[in-house]
């Protein structure tokens, strides 16, 4: 008797036995007919479907004149099995140290899903490049193409590919991150980029530099800014469409000198006074 997995098919034959014992495939001619339509059915070309778990006779009858004879067999249905597994993203991109999330679904010979991302078994097909974990959480680890399958019930998914490019920035941080400064004086900033693979990188001198109030202080490329007048402005250093932001306060202008005047040496007499001016 067969065994038939929910949402399978099962070819019947009929063959009729003559009486010199030859066999006719009769299958054609019988009408066919299932004891359990809710387990089993089946069509007139002898062709039945396993619907849900349990039995049915599938029963096959023939008319031959005044003859009436039928056959029958036993239709087990068992659970729905996987035939495929679908894995996504099918195509995706990242960067050394960036991530990508999995996912796996089964899709039952009875059409159900169901989601395996964390029952399936995972692999990539170059570790050196991508890893992934148990969870479908691939990790990009050096520049190439991976194909990334997953594995449930013994059936293996479609192949995804995940292209690892060049490292990418991810931060930047400007410094110094508050400052003050007279009007008129100047400051150097620095940026330093974070990249995806964790390294740093020195950007100074190749990020675009702007200040919010160009009105209180002013940068220039290489991070020089200037003091222009009293107020509060954020300096922002921009690189491949990452900012990093530092905050500038510039204060009234500052004594740097102090002349006096006159300056050459003075004799005066005994009683005699003599006018100084001191300037900034």
């Amino acid at each position: 008797a067969p065994s038939v997995a929910a949402g399978n098919t099962q070819q019947f034959k009929a063959e009729a036995i003559l009486d010199d014992g030859s066999k006719l495939d009769i299958t054609a001619q019988v009408t066919w007919e299932s004891d359990n339509t809710a387990v089993a059915t089946i069509e007139a070309s002898g062709m039945a479907t396993a619907l849900t778990v349990g039995e049915a006779k599938i029963i096959a009858n023939y008319v031959d004149g005044n003859n009436d004879i039928s056959g029958s067999t036993t239709m087990t249905v068992t659970d729905a099995v996987v035939i495929t597994v679908e894995v996504t993203p099918t195509v995706e991109t990242t960067n050394a140290g960036g991530t990508v999330q999995y996912t796996a679904t089964a899709i039952r010979s009875d059409n159900s899903n169901e989601d395996v991302t964390e029952k399936a078994t995972w692999v990539s097909s170059d570790t050196t490049k991508v890893t992934i974990d148990a969870a479908g959480l691939a990790t990009g680890l050096a520049n190439g193409n991976v194909k990334i399958t997953a594995t449930f019930e013994n059936v293996t998914s479609n192949e995804a590919v995940l292209a690892v490019v060049g490292e990418v920035i991810v931060s930047i941080e400007v410094t110094p991150a508050q400052e003050s400064i007279a009007k008129g004086t100047t400051l150097e900033y620095t940026a330093i980029a974070t990249l995806s693979n964790g390294t740093q990188r020195n950007i100074t001198s190749s990020a675009s530099w702007s200040s919010s109030k160009p009105d209180i202080a002013t940068i220039i490329d290489g991070g020089l800014a200037t003091g222009v007048m009293e107020g509060e402005t954020e300096i922002t250093a921009t690189e491949s469409g990452v900012t990093g932001t530092a905050q500038l306060t510039v204060t009234g202008a500052k004594a740097k000198a102090l002349t006096i005047t006159p300056s050459n040496s003075q004799k005066l007499g005994i009683g005699a006074e003599l006018a100084f001016e001191a300037e900034l």
